[in-house]
């Protein structure tokens, strides 16, 4: 069809998204002021959860709040006195946030245009104005850019790093007997990207922007929306909502990298959500209110200086999963991924009739993983098992829980399993080189090495001789490896395993 960069594989995704963030709206809803903001900021300052991006989301903008429709690009003053600029400039050099976004609506605001406002009056040439009194944003090319253009260029001006432009599937609705929906797309949303590009280098979360007319149209926008809201008030949601995420991720992600939306740290739908966000290969993002953020789910995500320790593609369903439908069913869902030579399986009850389910996996669930013989770690229980790739496994799941397994296949009597403090722990591990009878890993700065062996291997760090003692099935406590705590900036360090019997 000649639309080649409407693939994932053709976009460049901004590093922005590589980081762990935070957003403000089930904290703050439309009640978002730079107060509550900085009081987030520094509740992550003082627990240590290394949060590097911040999105303000719906409430900062100024708009007729009886009809949502947006009057100024600006923001509300009683709730930023201190001006955008100026709250971003402290969100960095204060609370040291890297990225700050903004969210917008496609339409301009929820229900368009105000024609009162001051975006008629100044930018009067940006909007059209149809028969039944619909005022929206101008949607051909030349239009539709003059109109993102302005926007964006006072956002830039306040420091702003990227955006989330939201509901942009309402074109249809709006422009239905209006305009056709495929001109209004390909012309409107070029007209949006172009803008993003310049201002932005293309960093914009696309959200509720699934619609064929979009992702067919999205020549720039790498990253989407893989599903309905998050609510995090009603546990019974997340059934569908992880339902969602990890089908809509089978044709979703050749467009895009996937937002599988936001997730809090310490709610009823923690566990389901950690297991989804951490093995769905995109985008983690917190949503806690003020003093809700719990640490100890969050920093198994990322390094100390906020990288995430993402798998090497989105997380897709299993095989056998296409021919049950697990919302109806007692059959658990079971969603695969990849990072490096392991295998993530992630399993969960979404059954809606909220009774506890009898699982059955096996190795061979997951896709694309080599090997015979396999380690298979076991992340909350933080048991180990030995396993070919087709001995069944059988675990009972409870309404609303998940489980994580990796799956490190065994050569040479080793299997590597990298940090097991980690969600996905082979993810630390940056380098592999087999020499003889040496492997020899360069792990990410700061990690601690966890694996299995067979035999007692002789260690050497750095070249040093050292020891290495059990926890159960797996060496994980290194003598002669001083752990640095202070491990955001640069550097490696190197690790040697050698098997005596070989």
């Amino acid at each position: 069809m000649g639309l080649k960069n409407a693939m994932t594989e053709n976009k460049r995704c901004s590093e922005i998204f590589d980081y762990l963030g935070w957003c403000s709206w089930d904290g703050f809803r439309t009640n978002v002021s730079s107060e509550g903001l900085y009081g987030k900021m520094r509740e992550f300052n003082e627990k240590g959860v290394p949060v590097k991006w911040v999105l303000i989301d719906d409430g900062w903008y100024c708009e007729d709040d009886d009809r949502r429709k947006i009057r100024d690009y600006k923001e509300v003053s009683e709730k930023f006195p201190e001006g955008l600029k100026e709250f971003v400039k402290t969100s960095k050099e204060k609370y040291g946030i890297k990225y700050v976004g903004m969210w917008e609506c496609y339409g301009g605001g929820w229900n368009g245009v105000d024609p009162s406002g001051t975006i008629m009056s100044k930018h009067a040439d940006t909007i059209d104005i149809f028969p039944d009194g619909v005022v929206y944003p101008k949607t051909d090319e030349a239009g539709g850019f003059v109109y993102w253009n302005r926007r964006h260029d006072y956002l830039s001006r306040c420091g702003v790093d990227f955006l989330k432009i939201d509901v942009e599937n309402e074109m249809e609705s709006c422009m239905h007997g209006r305009k056709a929906v495929g001109e209004t797309a390909r012309e409107s949303i070029k007209a949006m990207e172009a803008s993003v590009g310049l201002y932005f280098d293309g960093a914009c979360i696309n959200c509720t922007g699934m619609g064929q007319e979009a992702l067919w149209n999205r020549n720039v926008g790498m990253v989407n929306r893989n599903s309905e809201d998050f609510i995090w008030n009603d546990v019974k949601t997340m059934n569908g909502f992880v339902n969602s995420n990890i089908f809509n991720s089978l044709y979703h992600s050749y467009f895009s990298v996937l937002d599988w939306d936001m997730m809090m740290s310490d709610s009823p739908s923690t566990r389901m959500n950690t297991v989804l966000h951490a093995m769905s290969g995109g985008l983690m993002y917190l949503s806690d209110r003020v003093g809700e953020t719990n640490p100890e789910t969050v920093l198994p995500f990322c390094m100390s200086d906020g990288k995430l320790l993402k798998c090497d593609c989105a997380a897709m369903p299993a095989e056998e999963n296409f021919f049950v439908d697990s919302l109806t069913e007692k059959y658990a869902l079971k969603a695969w991924n990849i990072c490096g030579q392991s295998g993530i399986l992630g399993l969960f009850n979404v059954f809606t009739g909220e009774e506890e389910i009898e699982c059955e996996f096996k190795i061979s669930d997951i896709h694309n993983i080599n090997g015979d013989k396999f380690i298979l770690y076991d992340w909350f229980g933080k048991k180990t098992i030995v396993s070919n790739r087709d001995m069944v496994h059988k675990i009972s799941i409870k309404p609303y829980e998940a489980f994580l397994f990796i799956a490190v296949p065994i050569e040479n009597n080793i299997a590597i399993l990298g940090d097991k403090e980690k969600y996905i722990s082979p993810a630390v591990i940056e380098k592999r080189i087999v020499n003889d009878d040496t492997l020899s890993l360069v792990l990410k700065y700061g990690c601690k090495p966890s694996f299995y062996a067979e035999t007692e291997p002789s260690i050497t760090i750095n070249g040093k001789a050292a020891r290495a003692l059990k926890d159960g099935d797996i060496y994980s406590r290194l003598l002669g490896y001083k752990r640095r705590s202070d491990c955001h900036r640069y550097g490696v360090i190197r690790k040697q395993l050698k098997n005596r019997m070989n």
